[in-house]
């Protein structure tokens, strides 16, 4: 939902240490688009 919505990503709760890396990671690449 909440990609169809727009957003570049979604990490649940808990958060898993790995993933949020993994998109960090991607965003710092320029994988994403901040606003």
């Amino acid at each position: 939902k909440s990609l169809e919505s727009g957003m570049n990503g979604h990490l649940s709760k808990p958060i898993e240490v790995e993933k949020l890396l993994r998109e960090l990671e991607r965003c710092m690449n320029g994988g994403c688009q901040i606003s």
